[in-house]
């Protein structure tokens, strides 16, 4: 049963802008909701209690009611092994981790106990257990991270869909909060940049198998607000660039869409919104896989000739000089 404080009508829209017009097509007829308001902000701060763990119909991954000492209710995401009953750790006041850093800084002064660094002496004091929500500044290298946004008390857009999780690869930190940054992995293999002191939470996102899941009737597709899509070969021309033609036909050009554009293996993103995004490194193609793939295979094979029973001989060594010549200019021209 949803908390109804935190819930609110989901009108449909079927697909239909402000203006009455189908700019989604293919979508209407689904079962009716009611909207979870989450907070994604973690507007609340301290330690709370895991009342359940829910299912929530607008989104792949669990959610998890929380129940704060002072009374607050609220639903955040719900990270993997999260469990009822549970007690996690959100917002980013640590004035009390920094009193237990003040007290280990006084002891090692005293010689009573070795700090090598008391900001990396701090992370075994804060709890680094999945589904806290702390800053990037207080998470080590190699973390696991959900639930992120690019700058402070900003709605987070990255990790948020079911079994995602967004990998800690490096950080930049000095006295000012203005050149501090950590990067982040996305699943692509893109890495961006973050303030450092955006929240986010650890570990990563519930439902982990929802991509086993498998529909086994149209109907299934229908409750969830999905109608059927005719493919633009059984189409006449006046509807679709592949319609027409005598019989059964491929559609006599490559893939497009109803309005002509290029449907496979085009490029869609805008440059400059790479740059407003702050995407530092765009995700692996199949060509930088290709060219490891087979660099490694060719290395494979004279380690195999030379210490595996065949002969070493000048025609396995110019054989093996001749394909890597050969394999390097076909893929580095």
């Amino acid at each position: 049963m949803v908390i109804r404080q935190l819930t609110t009508i989901l009108k449909k829209k079927s697909g239909r802008n402000n203006t009455g017009k189908i700019t989604v097509r293919h979508r209407g007829g689904r079962q009716k909701r009611l909207y979870r308001m989450l907070s994604f902000n973690n507007r609340f701060q301290g330690v709370a209690r895991v009342l359940r763990i829910e299912y929530d119909p607008n989104r792949t991954a669990r959610i998890a009611l929380l129940w704060f000492p002072s009374g607050i209710l609220c639903y955040m995401l719900c990270a993997h092994n999260v469990r009822q009953g549970q007690k996690l750790l959100i917002g980013g006041n640590l004035n009390d981790r920094f009193i237990r850093r003040r007290f280990i800084n006084n002891n090692a002064r005293n010689k009573q106990m070795p700090v090598i660094d008391s900001s990396i002496r701090l992370f075994h004091h804060v709890d680094l257990q999945e589904g806290n929500v702390l800053p990037l500044r207080y998470i080590p290298l190699g973390s696991w991270v959900f639930n992120v946004a690019l700058m402070k008390n900003q709605k987070p857009i990255y990790g948020r869909s079911a079994g995602v999780y967004l990998r800690v690869v490096s950080k930049k930190l000095s006295d000012d909060t203005i050149n501090c940054y950590a990067g982040l992995s996305l699943p692509s293999g893109q890495i961006i940049f973050c303030d450092l002191e955006v929240k986010v939470t650890l570990g990563r996102v519930s439902n982990p198998d929802h991509k086993l899941k498998k529909l086994h009737k149209a109907g299934q597709n229908r409750w969830r607000g999905w109608r059927p899509s005719v493919r633009g070969v059984a189409m006449n021309p006046v509807d679709h660039p592949h319609g027409g033609g005598e019989g059964k036909t491929s559609g006599g050009r490559p893939s497009v869409s109803a309005w002509g554009r290029l449907t496979k293996g085009v490029k869609t993103k805008d440059k400059d919104k790479i740059i407003k995004t702050k995407i530092i490194a765009r995700r692996r193609n199949k060509l930088e896989n290709y060219k490891d793939k087979y660099e490694k295979k060719i290395g494979y094979y004279y380690h195999k000739f030379r210490y595996f029973g065949r002969k070493e001989t000048d025609h396995f060594k110019n054989k093996f000089k001749h394909d890597k010549i050969a394999l390097q200019t076909r893929l580095y021209k």
